[in-house]
């Protein structure tokens, strides 16, 4: 009933999500293409809700659909869409990985529902977590899934604690030494299947925060790059600029900034 949620990708497929990553395969699908591997897609694949902003269309997590939209018509999307896409990826690849449920802690003040997706790859004895799906600070790279160690990649330094007996805690920790709680979630690996109530809850109900502001971000190798509210926002190397964004330039900017053809 539900085999489309766990369809793996054979090898015509595997290559062509290489190449909508920009990403050529390596001679070992190791460690070190993993981080590789992480870095393309976001470098290569906005974060983006245009589906229900912009163009009145459904959004669906199985696997041929979340295919045919990131890969295939080169588009983004929403963690459920991007992370499960990417768990998909790496099975097919045979990476041992699960995927996990969090809530977002990042600016918040309250208690929010849990509407995040990221994913688990047993490695070596050890447990990885591999985020490609957030639209805010997420690591450049595979880290290390154990308490209070600091792990640097690409310049951000990332670590997890325990909130509590059943939860942990993403942080991001700044050059200044201050520290921003980041996701929330438990150690249990979840089913992709599981996910299906929250994606609903996410692209249909009116208070999703999806459905209300447009909202799309890349990962760039020098910072990245912003369209939120009808703002565009650049950060690179340090430096950032800002500008409104006409409804008739949308699209154009869409597709210099961000690749995406709409």
């Amino acid at each position: 009933m539900y085999e489309e949620f766990y369809q793996l990708l054979n090898e015509s497929e595997i290559a062509e999500y290489l190449d909508r990553i920009n990403m050529k395969a390596p001679a070992v699908w190791d460690r070190e293409a993993l981080d590789e591997l992480i870095r393309a897609h976001q470098y290569a694949v906005p974060f983006e809700n245009l589906n229900l902003c912009m163009l009145n269309r459904p959004v669906t997590i199985d696997i041929p659909t979340l295919f045919q939209k990131i890969v295939r018509e080169r588009r983004g999307g929403y963690c459920f869409e991007m992370n499960g896409m990417f768990h998909c990826l790496l099975k097919s690849l045979g990476y041992d990985a699960s995927c996990c449920m969090a809530r977002v802690v990042r600016g918040k003040t309250s208690v929010s529902p849990m509407l995040h997706r990221a994913n688990f790859i047993k490695w070596e004895g050890k447990t990885l977590f591999a985020d490609v799906g957030f639209g805010g600070p997420q690591p450049a790279g595979a880290i290390v899934f154990e308490e209070n160690t600091r792990q640097t990649v690409k310049g951000e330094t990332f670590f997890f604690y325990k909130r509590d007996e059943w939860w942990w805690r993403l942080a991001r920790e700044s050059s200044s030494g201050e520290i921003e709680d980041v996701l929330e979630f438990t150690a249990v690996p979840h089913e992709p299947i599981d996910f299906m109530v929250l994606n609903e809850y996410t692209a249909t109900n009116p208070n999703s925060m999806f459905r209300q502001v447009m909202g799309v971000n890349l990962r760039t190798p020098t910072g990245n790059i912003a369209l939120n509210d009808g703002v565009l926002t650049i950060n690179d190397g340090g430096e950032k600029t800002e500008r409104p964004v006409a409804d008739e330039e949308l699209k154009d900017v869409l597709k210099e900034y961000f690749g995406l053809v709409v």
